[in-house]
């Protein structure tokens, strides 16, 4: 089936540094066919495709099979008229696929999924495919969801997560169902705990902005670490996006925001982020509990934070006294596929279980939602502070 790739904010960092090099890696490991396969990047202004490429992929842009079948169309987001020639543009013919890539931030996502939708660009033959963050907060993730569902059916929508398209995430519902140790001793009631862990070396990078709007909650822990979270605690199905929602509504509310979400900031971030007041959390330490009755009673903790002494992403299951621990890895290997490349071959191909449904994201905000409320209204009360470069279990 021949697939046109649409991508609205390809000239963007996550465009030129993610999208285009996994799109180059697919084709060169014949994943995809340059015939198949016609890619158009959205701009406001003229580009140059070759320019694009060159910055994206280096010396490697003039031998690379993109360089084909890269073009760029421009026109006005916010005009009407633009829509309906851009529909005009692509391919009339009805086996052909479009794929709609939306890498902007999601008040332009919501904005041009209603202009696509008015232009006719959602037809049974267009799936439109979102970047996380899908709100900031549960009222605004409603509202986003009811924008974008206003012309798109959920059937047509693809949201992305790209935790959900590394291997080693993916492998753990396997791991989980299949490893004989874990199933005896989850049904012994032997497992202590659960830690889900993503540290990283780097700071905030001069994003300032962005981070004040933020947070590793949002940034991180809402989205990725909740979905490993879900996947860890699915129960084996078909339809792994629905197992993965009931997982999710499974968890049980915070009851004390103090115990159970302890939130840090490392010293220099206020100076970075030139806010001097500011109670944005770099770190934080969340515990949760689920109602399943197979989890019942055991503290699973999603922890993630900046500028720690070391870069990781691991699962470490604790057991009762006398039995070490495991550690799952989930680093990407060498040989592991991309994940935005998984991410792009899973939507051309059909495939909608590793992406992000509707009651996920419901599901996960619900949870997140009072503990921002909670911080919000208990200002720099129980923001710790700490050193860069510290071990997060020190905190």
């Amino acid at each position: 089936m021949k697939t046109q790739l649409v991508i609205f904010g390809l000239t963007g960092d996550l465009g030129q540094r993610k999208l285009l090099p996994a799109l180059d890696d697919l084709l060169n490991q014949k994943h995809l066919k340059p015939t198949d396969l016609e890619v158009i990047g959205i701009s406001r202004r003229e580009i140059d495709a070759s320019d694009i490429l060159a910055h994206s992929l280096g010396d490697e842009a003039e031998s690379s099979k993109l360089s084909s079948i890269l073009k760029f169309h421009q026109m006005n987001l916010a005009d009407l008229d633009d829509y309906i020639s851009l529909k005009k543009y692509l391919s009339q013919d009805k086996k052909t696929q479009i794929l709609l890539y939306l890498s902007v931030p999601p008040t332009s996502a919501a904005k041009i999924s209603e202009l696509a939708g008015k232009a006719g660009l959602n037809s049974p033959n267009v799936k439109i495919l979102f970047e996380k963050p899908f709100g900031i907060n549960l009222t605004s993730a409603e509202s986003f969801l009811e924008a974008t569902h206003e012309y798109f059916p959920e059937s047509q929508i693809l949201r992305v997560d790209h935790y959900l398209a590394k291997k080693s995430v993916r492998n753990l519902t396997s791991i989980f169902e299949k490893n004989d140790i874990l199933r005896q001793t989850l049904a012994l009631r032997q497992i202590t705990s659960i830690e889900i862990i993503a540290s990283e070396k780097i700071d905030i990078e001069g994003r300032g902005i962005f981070y004040e709007q933020t947070g590793v909650l949002r940034d991180f822990i809402q989205g990725h670490l909740m979905e490993i979270l879900a996947v860890i605690l699915s129960k084996g199905s078909n339809d792994l996006r629905n197992a993965r929602a009931e997982a999710l509504e499974n968890i049980l509310s915070v009851v004390d925001t103090a115990v159970q979400a302890r939130r840090a900031q490392y010293i220099g971030y206020r100076t970075e982020a030139q806010s001097p007041k500011s109670i944005v959390e770099t770190f934080a330490d969340i515990q949760l509990f689920s109602n399943d009755e197979n989890w019942k009673n055991i503290p699973i903790h999603l922890i993630s934070g900046k500028a720690l002494n070391s870069k990781k992403s691991q699962i470490i299951i604790h057991f009762v006294k006398n039995k070490p621990g495991l550690r799952i890895d989930l680093a990407e290997q060498p040989s592991d596929m991309q994940p935005y490349a998984q991410a792009f071959l899973d939507a051309i191909n059909g495939n909608s279980d590793y992406f992000v449904s509707q009651r996920e994201i419901l599901a996960s905000w619900r949870i997140f939602d009072e503990i921002l409320k909670d911080w919000a209204f208990s200002g720099e009360e129980g923001l710790i502070t700490y050193q860069k470069g510290i071990d997060w279990q020190n905190i």
